[in-house]
């Protein structure tokens, strides 16, 4: 959501018209449980089948932001089933695009030093 916020605030001050959007899909039925015991499936797969979205149902809020008019979205911003959703968090992560733009960075410069993939060979 930060990277949203502060990739679109640069597009905005570069005087671009593409703008930036964070998204959540749901909770999807996909591959992701193919191993999981049938046992738990048995058990729970009713009910996760009733309260999970099916692929179709979890790409309509992307396809969305692809297809919506550029006026009627509002760029930077984090939307779910379809419409914008107001962050939920700590007022103090998501009202500062100060912090929007220091994360961005710091994520870049680990991406482009390759400290981010060396943390992660470490887990």
């Amino acid at each position: 959501m930060l990277q949203a916020r502060a990739l679109n605030a640069r597009f905005v001050a570069s005087g671009s018209k593409v703008r930036a959007y964070s998204l959540h899909p749901g909770v999807v039925r996909t591959e992701l449980a193919r191993n999981t015991p049938s046992w738990f499936l048995i058990v729970f797969g009713p009910l996760l089948f009733a309260f999970t979205k099916s692929p179709l149902q979890g790409a309509q809020t992307t396809l969305h932001l692809c297809m919506a008019p550029h006026k009627d979205l509002k760029g930077g911003a984090f939307y779910s089933d379809c419409a914008e959703d107001p962050y939920k968090g700590p007022a103090s992560l998501w009202a500062n695009d100060e912090l929007a733009e220091r994360f961005t960075q710091t994520v870049e410069a680990m991406a482009s030093s390759g400290k981010a993939i060396e943390s992660m060979t470490d887990v």
